[in-house]
């Protein structure tokens, strides 16, 4: 009886977890997947303060043309957005 109790004990976690797992959907990503190339900028030259005023900023490729996942995958994003990136040595 002992045994019987701990294998559920055991085993009763795991079968909730799969059961969660596989009623997740997969979706497949966007046919047109946007590719970001990130912009070498001198040292120093980005302040890490929230603000996008630094000249250096607009010298970074945007992408765009956002996808959401909810409430429907793959329609165009309700919020327009544009992702840049930079880096320095």
């Amino acid at each position: 009886m002992i045994r019987i109790l701990t294998l559920r004990v055991l085993f009763c976690p795991l079968i909730l977890t799969a059961k969660v797992l596989s009623a997740q959907e997969v979706f497949p990503p966007p046919e047109n997947a946007p590719v970001m190339s990130a912009t070498r900028v001198p040292t120093n030259a980005i302040a890490l303060d929230g603000r996008l005023d630094e000249t250096h900023w607009r010298t970074a490729q945007p992408i765009t043309g956002f996808t959401q996942r909810e409430p429907v995958q793959g329609t165009a994003a309700s919020v327009d957005t544009e992702v840049g990136q930079t880096h320095q040595k």
